[in-house]
C-alpha cells in the first residue's frame, strides 16, 4: 500500500503509525516460547534479555547480531568444560568410579577425561593435569589415562597433553593412554607425540567395549615391579588378573 499510495501516506498521523507498529510488534511476540526460554536456563534468559535490551538501547538492526555474538561468546566456556573422573580397581578386579570410601592402589592411578580437547578447554584441562600430578607420590608407578571420550583435539589441547606427559617422565611414572580413538591418534601422529611414545604406552580403541582399558591396566601391573599388598594379582602373571567393569 505504501508503494501505491505513498503520496497520501504523509497525511497519516505519526501517533497512528506508532500505535500500529506497537500492535504489530506485540503480535509478533510468541509469549509461550518467550516464557519457555526464560525458564529453561540462565544461559537462554541472558541471551533473550541482552537481545531485547540491545534492540531498545542500540538498534533493531543490530540486536539480533549482538544476541548471536553473545551466544557464541558464552557457548565457548560451556563447550570447554572438561570432566575428570577417577577410577579404582578393587582387590577383586572390579573397576568403577571412585567413591568417597574407596582407597586407590598406591602404585596405579586411573583417570578418565571427557570433553572437547580444544583451546576453549585449556584452563580446565591444565587444572585437571595438575590435579593428577598432585596425586602422584613416591609410590606411584603408573598412571592410566582413559581418553575414549575426548573429542575434537586441536593444537592447544595436544600441546597440553604433550607437556603433561613430558612433566611425568622425569618422575619415573609411566603414563598409558587407553581408548585412543582415530582422530586423537591422528593428531598424536601429526604432532610427533606418537613417535615419542612407546607402542605399549598407547592403547587404541578396540571393537570390544572396554578392551583397551583392560589391556592398559594389565600392562600397568606388568610394569609395576614392587606391587603393594592390595594389588590384585592372580597366578604368576598380571595377565591372569580377572577384571570386570562397573563404569
Amino acid at each position: 500500500m505504501m508503494a501505491l499510495f505513498a503520496p497520501w501516506a504523509r497525511f497519516i498521523p505519526r501517533a497512528a503509525l506508532a500505535g500500529m507498529l506497537m500492535v504489530t510488534a506485540w503480535n509478533m511476540v510468541d509469549r509461550r516460547v518467550l516464557v519457555y526460554h526464560l525458564r529453561a536456563t540462565h544461559f537462554d534468559a541472558v541471551i533473550v534479555a541482552a537481545t531485547a535490551l540491545s534492540a531498545v538501547a542500540i538498534s533493531v538492526e543490530f540486536c539480533v547480531l549482538i544476541g548471536t555474538f553473545l551466544s557464541f561468546m558464552l557457548a565457548v566456556p560451556r563447550a570447554g568444560r572438561m570432566l575428570l573422573t577417577e577410577f579404582v580397581l578393587t582387590e577383586r578386579g572390579r573397576i568403577h568410579e571412585r567413591l568417597p570410601g574407596d582407597v586407590p592402589c598406591p602404585r596405579l592411578l586411573i583417570f578418565g577425561l571427557e570433553g572437547e580437547l580444544f583451546f576453549g578447554a585449556s584452563a580446565n584441562l591444565e587444572q585437571h593435569f595438575r590435579s593428577i600430578e598432585d596425586r602422584i607420590d613416591a609410590g606411584t608407578r603408573v598412571v592410566v589415562l582413559r581418553v575414549k571420550r575426548v573429542r575434537n583435539p586441536d593444537a592447544v589441547g595436544l600441546t597440553l597433553l604433550t607437556e603433561f606427559l613430558e612433566r611425568l617422565r622425569p618422575l619415573g611414572v609411566h603414563v598409558l593412554l587407553c581408548g585412543v580413538r582415530a582422530p586423537l591418534f591422528e593428531g598424536l601422529q601429526k604432532t610427533g607425540l606418537a613417535q615419542r611414545l612407546r607402542e605399549d604406552e598407547v592403547f587404541l580403541e578396540q571393537p570390544v567395549r572396554q578392551t583397551s582399558t583392560l589391556l592398559a591396566i594389565r600392562h600397568a601391573y606388568e610394569l609395576i615391579r614392587d606391587p603393594c599388598p592390595a594389588c590384585p594379582r592372580k597366578g604368576d602373571s598380571p595377565r591372569d588378573i580377572d577384571l570386570y567393569y562397573d563404569i
